[in-house]
């Protein structure tokens, strides 16, 4: 697992609820890989000033424990929350304030818009004792949640990119110009077989709309333009050629772009194909004096290629982003919500994200603005979550795709009352979750 990076900002003045929240909360992190941090880690002889704006600079996470001495406190207002917050706006990291100690937070203050912990307005020094516990205890599943779902906003990304880089490879490759390159050694034999070439591939042109565009080797980048380089060898003496090898070589082995394009080596006779050392062996080989074998094994070839673009096509066709969105503090756990979760994973055509367990304010409209497609669970949220994001949500031109999944208690009063059934897909039985699902991105992509 990838390290996540957690900074805790506090009064020193709160040094104790310092120590309870990372013994109570904060215990699963060594077995997560989660590296915690506060200015009691810094060193002996360490600029404490410096080493704090390093810690922030590369925190996923920002704790802020919140209280009077907190807000009032110089250091913390002018570098910590400034640093912290300009790190959010970017999606650098994710701020959690823990309020500890009762105090009053400005309306116009940058944490007012941030979801924080405890969410009913009381602060951990006002509960008793004897239910302190209790809220330690949600807390850690809270942050678990967040580390969980930074790491799987990582792999999603990390996925998508590698998926459309591909694609975009595979799109080069397929609207790429057909170009042949020849190289040929500076003999008789050589010219002869060149031109015998180049006579049938016109032949090929002119009768059967051969798509080939026929290029002499001047440099490198005639090899990089072309999708075949076909080398000529037609004598023991070209095989000592180092110039003709180290460029076969060149070609085969030694540039990564070149790797992808075809290579034919056409030798003469089979006693010099008896001769050809193995690695010269190991490439497409066409053996004689008959430039119409070139021409099929080149027509071979080019199949073979398109085939491959075909199914890597289909395999790595640039992503449409699908997000699914639901009221995390009650639907979390439900049962219906995870196997579609798990549905939308499996689906190499699509990117699927997911409600964040803290929404900033603005993320999720964000979100659903950079997606193409969105799926809005409906399970235990009130009717009026539910139905202030279906407007929001039905009313963006932007998304090509959308569907409600529907989880019990009272599906059908749900159905009736709430859901939009002509502007949104409904999913309402697990058991045709699969199908329904298959039935919503095929839309997506087609309207997509």
């Amino acid at each position: 697992m990838d390290d996540i990076n957690l900074f805790i900002s506090y009064s020193h003045k709160d040094a104790g609820y310092l120590q309870k929240i990372k013994q109570y909360c904060l215990s699963f992190a060594d077995g997560q890989n989660v590296k915690i941090w506060d200015d009691g880690k810094l060193k002996l002889g360490e600029e404490w000033d410096d080493g704090i704006k390093a810690s922030l600079r590369k925190a996923d996470i920002v704790l802020l424990l919140i209280s009077i001495d907190f807000l009032q406190s110089a250091y913390i207002n002018n570098i910590e929350l400034k640093a912290s917050f300009e790190r959010h706006a970017k999606k650098e990291c994710v701020i959690i304030p823990v309020f500890v100690r009762y105090c009053r937070i400005d309306k116009n203050s940058p944490i007012s818009t941030l979801q924080g912990f405890p969410n009913d307005g009381s602060f951990l020094s006002e509960i008793e004792d004897g239910k302190i516990d209790r809220y330690y205890v949600t807390l850690e599943d809270k942050l678990k949640n967040v580390v969980t779902e930074l790491r799987n906003e990582r792999k999603y990304k990390k996925e998508a990119q590698n998926n459309n880089a591909i694609a975009v490879e595979v799109e080069n490759s397929e609207q790429a110009q057909k170009r042949l390159c020849v190289i040929a050694p500076d003999n008789s034999s050589g010219n002869w077989l060149k031109e015998a070439f180049k006579n049938q591939a016109e032949d090929e042109t002119e009768h059967k709309n051969w798509p080939f565009e026929i290029i002499d080797y001047t440099n490198m980048a005639d090899l990089s333009g072309s999708i075949f380089t076909i080398h000529i060898f037609t004598s023991e003496e070209d095989l000592d050629n180092r110039n003709l090898v180290s460029l076969f070589r060149e070609t085969t082995y030694d540039d990564k772009e070149l790797q992808k394009k075809s290579v034919i080596l056409w030798v003469s006779s089979t006693d010099l194909a008896d001769k050809l050392p193995l690695d010269m062996k190991a490439c497409s080989v066409v053996t004689g004096t008959k430039p119409v074998e070139v021409i099929n094994r080149i027509n071979i070839l080019e199949a073979e290629r398109m085939d491959s673009i075909k199914r890597k096509k289909e395999q790595f066709a640039q992503q449409l982003n699908v997000y699914l969105l639901y009221d995390f503090q009650k639907d979390h756990k439900n049962a219906i919500r995870i196997q579609l979760k798990k549905e939308l994973e499996k689906r190499n055509e699509i990117m699927p994200f997911f409600a964040p367990p803290l929404p900033q304010t603005g993320e999720i409209e964000e979100q659903l603005l950079n997606s193409k497609g969105v799926i809005l669970f409906y399970g235990n949220s009130d009717a009026n979550w539910y139905c202030s994001w279906q407007a929001k949500v039905q009313k963006l031109n932007s998304l090509k795709g959308r569907a409600v999944c529907i989880s019990e208690p009272q599906k059908t009063d749900k159905i009736q009352e709430d859901v939009n059934t002509v502007a949104f897909l409904v999913m309402q039985d697990e058991q045709m979750l699969p199908e329904n699902l298959t039935k919503f991105i095929n839309d997506l992509k087609r309207s997509a």
